[in-house]
């Protein structure tokens, strides 16, 4: 288990977002990812919202960006047309410098 990754299931053959855990354990410095999701949860019919990184600085790293308010703009900027209250899912990346994530993008 050396390496890490989020799975596009769309284009499942072409890996865009891994980590390679000998690097992060060795150098504290490398790029992670993170997904975040929004979806009508089937039991309740509330909106959840479900955040993971592949490693720890990915998870707060999108745990911060879902804590911002004006991160909405940039979701709404790059989201489609009439997407509240859709499902949807988006890959956060953010920098890892001495095992400290810096801000996602």
């Amino acid at each position: 288990m050396t390496h890490f990754w989020i799975e596009d299931t769309q284009s499942p053959t072409h890996v865009r977002w891994s980590i390679d855990r000998g690097l992060q354990q060795a150098t504290h410095n490398y790029r992670d990812y993170a997904i975040v999701a929004r979806f009508q949860d089937a039991n309740t019919g509330k909106i959840a919202i479900v955040s993971a990184g592949i490693a720890r600085g990915g998870t707060v790293a999108a745990g911060e960006f879902l804590t911002i308010p004006s991160n909405m703009e940039l979701i709404n900027a790059r989201a489609p047309k009439n997407w509240d209250g859709q499902n949807m899912e988006f890959v956060l990346s953010t920098e890892i410098i001495d095992g400290a994530p810096r801000r996602p993008g």
